[in-house]
């Protein structure tokens, strides 16, 4: 995770915890420079779709 102070990617997770709804994880992270901050953590859903690919022809 990139530091919001220092823009470098030198943290560490301190505290976690799920939401009181549970649909997401809370991350409390400090940085090396010192700087804590909270990140949430949430279950992107996609649709899906199926590519068929076209079939050859066999004969015998």
């Amino acid at each position: 995770m990139i530091c919001p102070c220092e823009k470098k990617g030198e943290t560490s997770v301190v505290d976690s915890r799920p939401t009181e709804d549970g649909t997401a994880i809370r991350r409390r992270r400090m940085c090396v420079c010192g700087e804590r901050f909270t990140t949430f953590e949430r279950i992107q859903f996609r649709e899906l779709m199926v590519v068929k690919k076209k079939r050859e022809k066999i004969s015998i």
